[in-house]
């Protein structure tokens, strides 16, 4: 186990909250972060210590007790975030107790380069001034903290079960194009891979082994869960990209689950 036991979440969402009850669970100290109080008296009761907070409008006075943390886990949406509000943050975050960060960006921040895209040649496809990049930068230029990224493949698992994408009565684009993956209990399981093997500094590209096409994939998610087959565009032109895992498995001594284990 890391000797880093005080741990802050900025984004108790769909990943943010199952990780918090995990780390609870390992015996963590965890605070967690929401922009709303609605839940705080549920988030108390999973030993969770709630903070309102909202980063386009950060109250210092709040944020000072949320940062007295070893680690801080930034996991707030790219759709949610103001630039000039994001670097006063890291700023904040420098000048605090943390000294160690892991940002959940996505593999989103590359583009459909209709090839396989592995840590050597990733910076030629990534999507420059993305907010996924700026904020990946502002947290990894940092001098003060050091941070590892975790870009993580399409969310599934639970209430996001592929056949839930299938099952949408339109006809579905790009049947060509290849899956890039993971499931919420991998995601969670790598944060705290990194945590538990003081991994810092990293830039890790995350998701499933499988790469099928989406076709075949969400066909067969149907077919599992009992559905109507989904119907894709009738054409050939691929447009795709293949994220490769090797790094994050080789590091981390990680094994990802197989993704048609899971329909």
């Amino acid at each position: 186990m890391s000797k880093l036991k005080r741990i802050s979440i900025l984004g108790l969402g769909w990943l943010g909250l199952p990780l918090a009850n995990q780390l609870v669970k390992n015996g963590f100290r965890v605070k967690g972060s929401a922009t709303s109080n609605t839940n705080f008296k549920n988030f108390r009761i999973q030993k969770i210590d709630p903070f309102l907070i909202d980063l386009n409008n950060l109250n210092e006075s709040i944020l000072e007790f949320f940062l007295e943390s070893d680690v801080l886990i930034f996991a707030v949406p790219p759709s949610k975030i103001n630039i000039e509000k994001l670097e006063y943050f890291v700023e904040l975050v420098e000048k605090s107790d943390v000294r160690k960060v892991i940002v959940i960006s996505s593999t989103g921040i590359y583009r459909e380069s209709n090839c396989e895209i592995i840590e050597k040649n990733a910076n030629e496809f990534l999507v420059k001034n993305s907010m996924l990049n700026i904020v990946e930068s502002l947290f990894n230029e940092s001098l003060i903290i050091e941070t590892t990224v975790l870009q993580l493949g399409g969310l599934i698992g639970y209430d996001r079960p592929p056949a839930k994408y299938a099952k949408s009565p339109k006809i579905l684009s790009n049947p060509n194009g290849r899956i890039n993956l993971i499931h919420r209990d991998d995601a969670i399981k790598l944060i705290e891979e990194v945590i538990n093997q003081n991994c810092w500094g990293e830039t890790f590209m995350c998701c499933s082994d499988q790469h099928p096409t989406k076709k075949e994939f969400y066909t067969q998610a149907a077919i599992a869960a009992g559905e109507p087959e989904p119907v894709f565009e009738n054409v050939t032109n691929d447009q795709f990209k293949i994220i490769n895992n090797q790094k994050v498995k080789e590091k981390l001594k990680f094994e990802f689950v197989d993704l048609f284990d899971t329909l």
